[in-house]
């Protein structure tokens, strides 16, 4: 065998091998990440981000209180800006309220972020739930995410976060 043929039988072995290696790796662990707390973008360039428009609360101690804050049964508009739309599949984006206390979810909401969709424009309520009476603070999260392409998975973009008051 010349030495021309094993030097390409030897490239072509390395090729293999590597290709190899690269098929072996989760398409997850080459996947540019979303989101990163608080209003953040998206991973491959593209950017999101979610904040908190407007806040509108009912309960009689927020109407009382000099405190701008939110309240427990009271309401609060997300604003987003997402970079990844499909509302003609209903892939996205969504936004998610979820509140939770020691760690728990204690109360969940969906809305959809584009128009025409699911609740599309409305405010989140803040509470109530079986979970939730009002008695103690909720850490809570304004999510803004998106659906894999075959819905399996809910991909998150942005995030916001802020307390509510009992």
């Amino acid at each position: 065998m010349s030495t021309a043929i094993r030097r390409q039988t030897g490239h072509l072995i390395i090729a293999l091998a590597i290709l190899a290696i690269v098929a072996a790796i989760p398409g997850q662990a080459l996947a540019a990440k979303g989101g990163n707390g608080n209003g953040g973008g998206g991973g491959g360039g593209a950017k999101a981000s979610i904040w908190i428009e407007d806040t509108s609360v009912q309960t009689t101690a927020a109407a009382e209180s000099a405190d701008a804050g939110m309240y427990y049964m009271g309401q609060v508009l997300f604003g987003h800006d997402a970079s990844t739309t499909d509302s003609d599949n209903g892939r996205g984006p969504w936004i998610e309220l979820r509140c939770e206390q020691d760690g728990e979810v204690v109360y969940r909401e969906w809305r959809a972020g584009f128009e025409g969709g699911y609740l599309y424009g409305e405010p989140h309520n803040l509470g109530p739930s079986l979970a939730w009476d009002g008695d103690s603070p909720a850490d809570c999260t304004g999510i803004l995410g998106h659906y894999s392409r075959n819905f399996s998975k809910f991909m998150t973009d942005a995030t916001v976060e802020f307390q509510v008051m009992p």
